[in-house]
């Protein structure tokens, strides 16, 4: 059963988890820059690298992740809400004289909003194919390959970082956090659905009109 100081716990980890991500992302890019000059003097071949998109990926999936938590914080789970157990870890945190854990921090700083179990549906399913696309998109083959199409076999050393920055293992890690969180936010309702519940019409919904599952709500409600 999803308790609200359950689901708080998974959503500080899944922060952490997500802000790695975002943070190792841009230091790829950098990377780029730093061991590769040329890219310091040309600012558009540097946009047109597949390493110009990653901090981009990285803030999207931040995003997601925020969306869903204001969605969610406020909703009465079993008499408590997420924002209330968060407040509760930060003042525990503070207390304690050893620091505030920085994504007990930033969470508590988050505004709730009002939002439908629909909403947060769709919110989650964002979530989920944020960080799965990162992690499909990010290990170094697929970077390789993408290089590869646009400088060639011979120029793919030239035209990346030296050495090779390996952000796969983040990567996975948030996927994993991210699954975590999925599988406690299915079953929390906004006082009428559940979140599993809007998934599985609109996935009923999809077969219906397109003849096909959609693959994320499929992965999702497989959690």
């Amino acid at each position: 059963m999803t308790t609200a100081p359950k689901l708080a716990k998974q959503f500080i980890q899944t922060c952490a988890a997500i802000k790695v991500v975002e943070q190792r992302l841009q230091e790829k890019l950098d990377r780029l820059v730093e061991t590769r000059p040329f890219y310091q003097l040309f600012d558009d071949v540097l946009q047109s690298h597949p390493y110009a998109k990653l901090p981009l990926l990285g803030q999207n999936l931040n995003l997601a992740f925020t969306d869903l938590f204001q969605s969610v914080a406020g909703w009465n789970i079993h008499g408590e809400t997420v924002i209330d157990a968060i407040g509760r870890t930060l003042t525990l945190q503070m207390h304690e004289g050893e620091g505030v854990d920085a994504s007990v921090s930033v969470l508590s700083a988050l505004l709730t909003k009002s939002a439908t179990a629909e909403e947060a549906s769709e919110q989650l399913r964002s979530l989920f194919h944020q960080a799965t696309l990162i992690w499909s998109r990010c290990d170094n083959k697929t970077l390789k390959a993408e290089v590869t199409a646009l400088h060639g076999k011979k120029g793919v050393v030239n035209n990346m970082e030296t050495p090779l920055l390996n952000i796969s293992p983040e990567c996975k890690d948030a996927v994993k956090e991210v699954t975590k969180l999925a599988k406690l936010v299915l079953g929390i309702s906004d006082g009428n659905r559940t979140i599993g519940e809007e998934l599985e019409q609109t996935q009923a919904m999809h077969v219906l009109n397109n003849g096909s599952t959609d693959t994320v709500i499929a992965l999702l409600l497989k959690k």
